[in-house]
């Protein structure tokens, strides 16, 4: 769960001590960057008027976790069926795999579509959803050459240690890239459902 009002002060306070926003050149919008005139906006915003409580709530409305694999600590979310659902319904492990400039955040909106029982369906999913390395709150790689093979090495594990030999995963974007390591890597081991 995160909970954090010294972080969220430390983030505002930080926020109000940015000085160093160079000018965007002359009639150019977002063509070299991101605009450092939109930024400032942005960075009020941050202060002023973002609901970072609601923010909070809505984040830890799922259970997360953080483990250690391949020296990095990876956090993910895990979202089971409900108990009851399990004992009429088949439970499938669904890997979920976000892309750039993405994050865990966009799976929040199905979670409860796809743990949640439906009469026309014989199964549920148990939805695992890590933040990639480097996103959220998942390390960044600390030495050059990690890529999508290597990632997906650490997806593997990350399956292996919760207890799946065999997982359907779904990727978008650079998500999408992984899973197709994840394929050719172990071809005769998993289940793949990969959409582009």
């Amino acid at each position: 769960m995160l909970s954090c009002p010294q972080s969220i002060q430390n983030l505002k306070d930080r926020l109000r001590n940015t000085t160093t926003l160079f000018p965007p050149l002359n009639g150019i919008n977002f063509e070299y960057g991101f605009n450092s005139n939109h930024l400032r906006k942005v960075i009020d915003f941050w202060i002023d008027k973002y609901d970072w409580e609601e923010r909070k709530k809505r984040l830890n409305s799922v259970p997360q976790f953080r483990t250690k694999i391949a020296g990095l600590r990876i956090h993910f979310i895990r979202v089971q069926p409900d108990a009851r659902a399990t004992k009429s319904k088949k439970v499938l492990p669904l890997l979920l795999l976000h892309g750039w400039p993405g994050s865990v955040k966009e799976f929040y909106a199905v979670f409860s579509k796809l743990t949640q029982p439906r009469p026309e369906y014989e199964f549920v999913f148990d939805v695992i959803a890590p933040s990639l390395p480097g996103y959220g709150f998942s390390d960044a790689a600390t030495i050059p050459g990690m890529n999508t093979a290597h990632i997906g090495l650490v997806m593997k594990k990350l399956m292996h240690r919760l207890g799946f030999e065999k997982f359907y995963v779904q990727g978008g974007d650079w998500g999408s890239v992984i899973g197709m390591s994840m394929a050719t890597l172990f071809p005769e081991r998993y289940s793949f459902q990969i959409s582009l």
